[in-house]
């Protein structure tokens, strides 16, 4: 049996086709850009700062390999009943849930990503259904341009707990910080210690609150490309596009 892992990279590069919608062209299309990369070896979050903010995304390999089991019981039942000379004509939604219903599923409801807040690297849908008191989805990862069309086929896993893939627009920042720098500047909310500053992120990084309870946003310091502000009150971003903590200076980091 294959692994998680190998399903949801054979999923990620799928050749999902083209569609006449389409705007971006030869290799702009998710299974195109994915076809050489090596997804186990990428960050889990991919984090960029810039003097115009933050922009941190989930890596989808590595978030929904934390989170699912792939089922191949489940999902070979699901595929002969697809192909089936009665369903083989239907469309793929069409399918789930007469599947769903067949089998006797409850609590079953289709999320796409694509409509809310979305911290992930590329748009999901899925199709979550309890059966015999366990937690399952059936996944879809969009690999074309246009949104409307592009999903691979449909795959079934096994949720590790219920909701797993509820949190997809949530984000967490933190820096290294390892010892107290004398000179740190004091800010409101922080304590002088050798502890880490976090922030938290609801809404796919727009906003990133202080775990503290400071009244000051990490996205509301002034940004600064100078060296001699970190760890002044300012969040410094360094020509590599790394951010530094506006607190005490050390390297910010996400998950």
């Amino acid at each position: 049996m294959k692994t998680t892992e190998e399903i949801l990279i054979s999923m990620l590069k799928e050749n999902t086709g083209s569609h006449v919608l389409d705007s971006g062209g030869a290799y702009g299309r998710h299974w195109e850009k994915n076809k050489g990369k090596d997804f186990e070896n990428e960050p889990t979050v991919f984090l960029k700062f810039s003097e115009h903010g933050i922009k941190a995304t989930h890596n989808l390999y590595h978030w929904l390999a934390k989170r699912l089991e792939y089922n191949e019981e489940l999902t070979n039942n699901f595929h002969e009943f697809a192909d089936s000379q009665e369903n083989e004509d239907k469309n793929w939604m069409e399918n789930i849930e007469e599947f769903t219903e067949e089998i006797g599923a409850t609590n079953v409801g289709t999320i796409n990503t694509y409509n809310g807040e979305d911290a992930l690297s590329q748009t999901i849908q899925y199709t979550r259904f309890e059966l015999n008191g366990n937690d399952h989805i059936i996944l879809r990862i969009h690999g074309g341009c246009d949104i409307r069309g592009g999903y691979s086929t449909p795959i079934i896993f096994n949720e590790y707990e219920f909701g797993a893939l509820f949190d997809n627009a949530r984000l967490s920042m933190y820096c290294e910080r390892s010892d107290v720098d004398p000179n740190q500047l004091e800010l409101e909310g922080f304590e002088r210690d050798n502890s880490p500053h976090y922030w938290d992120s609801y809404n796919a990084g727009y906003e990133w609150e202080p775990e503290n309870g400071s009244s000051l946003n990490l996205e509301d310091h002034e940004i600064s490309m100078d060296e001699t502000d970190k760890g002044q009150g300012k969040l410094y971003v360094d020509e590599d596009g790394d951010g530094y903590c506006p607190v005490c200076g050390s390297r910010l980091h996400a998950s």
